[in-house]
């Protein structure tokens, strides 16, 4: 896994085990008498694969195309209120989770490292806080043909930690085509049996699709009913719009009226299809996983193709190879896997990996 995020190096902590308290005898390559142990044994298969195809690895640096959006200021404010960050970190969290299964990578940047590489695509998880600066990027990114990603409370805040009259700020409600109402605050436990029907909303509200993609999605941290001026609503709770999207000059804006990431992180899997329909759209994966996540290390003559199983029980997909490779060999078991009409079936065992040879 670190390999295919362009790591030259892996440091293990730690060679011995552990000499001292609760941790002793445990965690170390090897036992306290220097006997090698599966770990080491593992640590040094996979060492071997890795020196045996560096003329492949040591110029390999992947370049993601999408980006999330961190201000920790954001999250020291969700602290500050509520005594946790957990609406921001959970936000993250289920994006990565969503980017990870649309077998792409994202870099995380803060609003001073805008700019300094060209994404397509950029998310906003829980961005409460809108800062002049990075509001002004986001404007000229979209306009001039990105795609963003933002969810409720954005821009809700000003630089002083106030409540905006118009969010989202600075003029950007004209220019996104949408403006909030009053959010309303979920309780993340489950409905009593005697609550009533009124007040069902604030349990997890399901939010219903139909643009990108039809899709349901269970509201998280808050549900944000929106005015639509020159949007297009793309998603409603019972009689509410709660999800727009608009084309700004030759780019893209969507916005949806809960915390996205955190309904991903906790389960709503349609978010994940959501991001599918949008991202992919404009960002296309080299290879397309299915139940499996391959990564591909691309080579000048060979590459390497490793595939991820993070499910608790084996999983078996047929993977579409770009159309320059006619051969696979599976590095760990030594055996060839036939390329048949571009594609390879593999059966990956749970929480494993399969590293095969491209050719």
């Amino acid at each position: 896994l670190a390999v295919t995020m362009g790591a030259k190096g892996v440091c293990y902590w730690n060679y011995i085990a552990e000499a001292t308290g609760r941790e002793a005898s445990g965690y170390g390559l090897v036992l306290r008498n220097g006997a090698s142990t599966e770990r080491s044994r593992e640590a040094a298969k996979a060492n071997q694969l890795i020196q045996a195809h560096w003329d492949i690895i040591k110029d390999y640096n992947p370049q993601p195309e999408v980006a999330l959006l961190t201000d920790q200021d954001n999250a020291l404010l969700t602290f500050a209120a509520s005594g946790n960050e957990n609406p921001s970190t959970l936000s993250f969290a289920g994006y990565y989770k969503a980017i990870w299964n649309l077998d792409l990578f994202a870099d995380f940047v803060e609003p001073q490292g805008l700019g300094k590489r060209d994404y397509k695509v950029i998310v906003a998880p829980w961005h409460i806080i809108g800062k002049k600066g990075t509001l002004d990027f986001l404007r000229h990114f979209v306009e001039g043909g990105g795609t963003l990603l933002i969810e409720t409370g954005f821009g809700m805040y000003d630089e002083r930690f106030y409540y905006n009259p118009v969010v989202p700020p600075g003029g950007l409600d004209q220019l996104f085509g949408y403006r909030e109402g009053e959010s309303l605050w979920l309780n993340p436990q489950p409905p009593a049996k005697d609550v009533s029907p009124s007040d069902r909303i604030y349990h997890e509200p399901e939010i219903i699709f139909t643009t990108p993609v039809p899709a349901r999605v269970k509201g998280h941290t808050y549900l944000t009913p929106i005015e639509v001026t020159s949007a297009k609503p793309i998603a409603k709770h019972q009689d509410m719009t709660v999800a727009a999207m608009k084309k700004v000059g030759i780019g893209w804006v969507y916005y949806f009226g809960t915390n996205l990431g955190a309904s991903i992180a906790t389960g709503s899997d349609d978010g994940i299809e959501l991001l599918r329909a949008v991202v992919t759209k404009v960002v296309e994966p080299p290879v397309r996983g299915g139940k499996v996540r391959p990564r591909l290390i691309q080579g000048e003559r060979q590459s390497l193709l490793v595939v991820f199983n993070d499910h608790s029980s084996d999983q078996t997909a047929t993977l579409k190879l770009p159309a320059r490779y006619q051969k696979a060999t599976d590095l760990y078991g030594g055996i060839d896997r036939p390329v048949v009409h571009g594609a390879v079936n593999l059966t990956v065992p749970y929480q494993d990996a399969m590293v095969l040879l491209l050719e």
